[in-house]
């Protein structure tokens, strides 16, 4: 049996080299798998997949990097008539051992597998009206928001006048709500952006603090195209602070812009 996951594990590991899954942002419609590559039996196996102890670790069964490259190889091969798993997929849990491991806190690996996948379910589970047409690991998380919400103004209207004042608190929360969701695409926006116009937009953006950047400043300061001069601005916009953090952050920055300079 452990020699059966193994090898449909490899399999999918190899669809996705020889059609390079890893190195696109979306397979192109044209792209079809060649069956006559793999075994008869790679459909039948796939239900091995449910069985894996999966522990949210690296492990002997499969590395972090083998482990993404297996999920992209899977879902090409589900884009496939003839291997759709519909709601039993077991890219679902494959996804979940993926954010186990940490290694999505990006949302990149989920708006991949959003933009390319055929099969709704692929990689929530969720085949929902806001959910299962999700281009985007936003638009996904936008989309339970939206139901939640719905789920919840149907509840309070259902009680009538005796929630009334519950609504309105509930409207304000939604109010609120809307406003988080368009930072959070905002900043979604963001990380699809090259470094130095990412750099540039830090340096532009009125609505947040620089300090809300941190990471991305982090980043920056690693990247061999981003200037010092961007750095500079991005340091002076920074300001006068006595928390350690900011302090760390500018010395980060000066450190990058010495050795630029230099």
């Amino acid at each position: 049996m452990e020699r059966d996951k193994l090898q449909t594990l490899r399999q999918l590991i190899i669809v996705c080299d020889k059609y390079g899954l890893d190195r696109i942002q979306r397979i192109p419609e044209d792209l079809k798998i060649d069956l006559g590559d793999y075994s008869q039996n790679l459909h039948n196996s796939l239900h091995y997949l449910h069985e894996i102890k999966w522990s949210g670790k690296k492990n002997e069964i499969i590395d972090d990097e083998d482990l993404i490259k297996a999920f992209k190889g899977l879902i090409f091969i589900e884009n496939h008539k003839e291997f759709g798993l519909g709601s039993t997929t077991p890219t679902v849990r494959i996804y979940r051992e993926i954010q186990l491991r940490g290694l999505d806190e990006d949302h990149f690996i989920a708006t991949w597998a959003l933009r390319n996948r055929k099969n709704p379910y692929i990689p929530f589970g969720d085949n929902g009206k806001w959910t299962g047409e999700a281009k985007n690991a936003v638009e996904y998380y936008v989309g339970c928001e939206k139901r939640k919400l719905l789920n919840k103004y149907y509840s309070a209207e259902n009680h009538g006048h005796y929630l009334e004042n519950k609504i309105k608190i509930f409207e304000n929360q939604v109010e609120d709500l809307k406003s988080r969701i368009i930072d959070i695409e905002e900043r979604y926006s963001y990380l699809l952006l090259d470094d130095s116009s990412l750099a540039d937009k830090i340096i532009h953006d009125k609505k947040r603090s620089v300090i809300s950047f941190y990471k991305e400043i982090e980043k920056l300061c690693k990247s061999d195209f981003v200037s010092a001069d961007q750095l500079k601005q991005i340091y002076n916009k920074i300001g006068e602070n006595r928390k350690k953090e900011v302090k760390d952050l500018k010395g980060l920055i000066e450190e990058r812009i010495n050795n630029l300079n230099s």
